[in-house]
């Protein structure tokens, strides 16, 4: 994870020579700064040794943006929001939780067309939809300020968890304990989840909803893979469910 805010900000400076330099010892040694605090940071966790850098000259390119445009880059990249902006307040909850959050998610150097157009795509996501509009209002804020066009739209929709046990909520617990034994953990999550788009406004705001699927480890990474084990149990659960629905 090199989005950690401890990176992003202590070598910003570092960072950007990097992203922006037209000299090569420059752009080097940002990289070993940066590589020598990742190493602090993450090696008690992480095995660092496989992380390698490879370094070449190249000539200059002559489609390179202008100076005014690379300052301009580099002041918005510190300025724009990203991570997590605001936690849960919420005594329901048993957990700390995070309510909004936003990353950059994308940056872009060349448009359809093959043309040089920088592209900065932010993605937004939180329980309270009034939360994600504050955050959309404060990036075009702070693009306006540097004369960057802002396009908005694709919104996830919020669902914000319940204080109470739900009535889908008390079966999914009796099918879990009835096929494992043991009582289900449920869990209010940080993410962006289909049944939001299901339950907001104009298709089935009233409707009980809950988030279930077999184990998947490192989602959203080249590693992703489902654990086979917990398909079998998982198609059970969902059939239990029904069943009990069904009979209500």
């Amino acid at each position: 994870m090199l989005g950690k805010r401890e990176i992003q900000f202590q070598e910003w400076p570092k960072l950007m020579s990097l992203f922006f330099s037209k000299d090569y010892d420059v752009a080097k040694a940002a990289v070993d700064s940066c590589f020598s605090l990742f190493k602090k940071i993450y090696s008690s966790v992480e095995d660092v040794s496989k992380v390698t850098f490879t370094f070449s000259k190249t000539e200059f390119n002559k489609n390179a943006f202008e100076d005014t445009l690379v300052t301009s880059i580099k002041k918005m990249f510190v300025l724009l929001p990203h991570g997590v902006q605001r936690m849960m307040h919420d005594s329901t909850l048993t957990e700390p939780l995070v309510e909004s959050s936003t990353n950059l998610a994308l940056i872009q150097r060349l448009n359809e067309s093959g043309q040089n157009e920088i592209t900065i795509v932010e993605y937004t996501r939180s329980s309270v939809i009034e939360s994600v509009l504050y955050i959309q209002k404060q990036v075009s804020l702070i693009a306006d300020i540097f004369g960057w066009k802002v396009v908005t739209g694709g919104l996830s929709p919020a669902w914000k968890p319940t204080p109470k046990p739900t009535p889908l909520q008390i079966i999914a617990n009796d099918v879990y304990k009835e096929i494992t034994g043991k009582q289900m953990r449920s869990l209010a999550i940080h993410a962006g989840l289909e049944t939001a788009q299901i339950i907001q406004e104009g298709f089935y705001p009233n409707m009980d909803l809950i988030s279930v699927g077999p184990t998947i480890q490192f989602p959203h990474t080249p590693y992703e893979h489902v654990q086979i084990s917990t398909i079998d149990p998982f198609f059970r659960f969902v059939k239990g469910c029904l069943m009990k629905i069904q009979n209500l």
